[in-house]
């Protein structure tokens, strides 16, 4: 293994020039031209490799950033881990995943703490365990550490979320447009989504009836929910008078609810129109193509390292809480009302 002391030798400067000149110092320590040119073709040669672990020794800091999610299967986690790679890899750093199984607090919080282990600069976090009276909040809130929640809010901590009520007034819109006046909520039990949910329908002076809902057991995460949901599919096909309109809770479920709807003959848009929530680039590919409140994800992310950034470099020590507007995707999951 080629180390700075080989290129050292053979450049005939000592192994300190040779470090500051491979990490961007050079110029900073009045290192000739000359000098940093010979230093790098000679590490070129010899396909020298910096250390990760030595590089961390000496910057403090590994040039990593970690996302913590819960199922990556998700298409909305999927998409976002990829808009994040991309963007820290632009700066220079990895973006190191963490998954957690939603089990309980505890289950997520031993894989944040496995997470921080691997010595991240600093961390996306979509999760709700981090909260006042628990030892790693604390920890997180003491120390500044550079970390941002997203689609939740504890107090003191950096947090990003999606406004739901734009997308949702224009999803209503969109169903009072093609002449719905009911509408059956699946699954949208979260306060985030089922506050604006209620407040477009009593503004578009919609009916609200309360789709059918299985429990799941935690530990089975996330099969038996997506079984669940295609079993509250079926329930819903099989109502006599059912309301022309579903919206549900996210596109990973509506993906299963509309296979449901199916297997019982019953097809979107003709029969039943489905909006969701998410917006994912997967959603233009179901059938038909699924009309979402869809979420700017690469806004969200930009905005999460942005901010992430700005504390490593220890230039912003502050607790923001921002709010990112949802919008719209229409495609063709929305249809006339089968029952006028």
């Amino acid at each position: 293994m080629v180390t700075m002391s080989d290129i050292a030798r053979m450049a005939g400067v000592s192994q300190p020039t040779v470090s500051r000149v491979l990490n961007g110092k050079g110029s900073s320590t009045r290192i000739s031209a000359a000098t940093q040119k010979k230093v790098r073709a000679i590490a070129q040669k010899l396909h020298f490799r910096p250390s990760f672990a030595g590089r961390a020794l000496v910057s403090g800091r590994t040039r990593s950033i970690g996302f913590m999610c819960g199922n990556i299967r998700n298409p909305y986690y999927t998409e976002m881990a990829d808009i994040a790679m991309r963007m820290v890899e632009e700066r220079g750093y990895h973006l190191i995943l963490g998954m957690m199984r939603w089990i309980s607090w505890q289950n997520d919080l031993e894989c944040f703490e496995s997470l921080l282990s691997r010595g991240v600069d600093g961390v996306i976090y979509f999760g709700s365990a981090l909260a006042p009276g628990r030892a790693l909040y604390e920890r997180m809130v003491q120390e500044k550490f550079p970390l941002v929640c997203v689609n939740h809010q504890p107090p003191k901590l950096p947090c990003i979320l999606p406004d739901f009520q734009p997308g949702v007034n224009e999803a209503f819109a969109l169903l009072k447009a093609n002449g719905h006046s009911r509408v059956t909520g699946i699954r949208l039990n979260g306060l985030e989504k089922r506050i604006p949910f209620l407040a477009a329908a009593k503004e578009y002076g919609f009916d609200v009836e309360e789709g059918p809902t299985f429990k799941t057991e935690p530990s089975r995460l996330p099969e038996e929910v997506l079984q669940n949901v295609r079993r509250e599919a079926y329930c819903f096909a099989e109502q006599k008078d059912r309301p022309g309109a579903v919206v549900i809770t996210s596109d990973q479920l509506a993906a299963a609810f509309i296979g449901g709807l199916f297997e019982k003959g019953v097809m979107v848009p003709r029969d039943v129109s489905v909006i969701s929530f998410d917006g994912t680039r997967a959603g233009q590919f179901m059938a038909p193509p699924l009309t979402s409140v869809g979420q700017d994800t690469t806004e969200i992310i930009r905005r999460a390292l942005e901010w992430i950034f700005e504390r490593i470099d220890r230039k912003d020590t502050s607790a923001p809480v921002v709010k990112i507007p949802t919008r719209l995707v229409i495609r063709q999951s929305v249809g006339p009302n089968p029952n006028p």
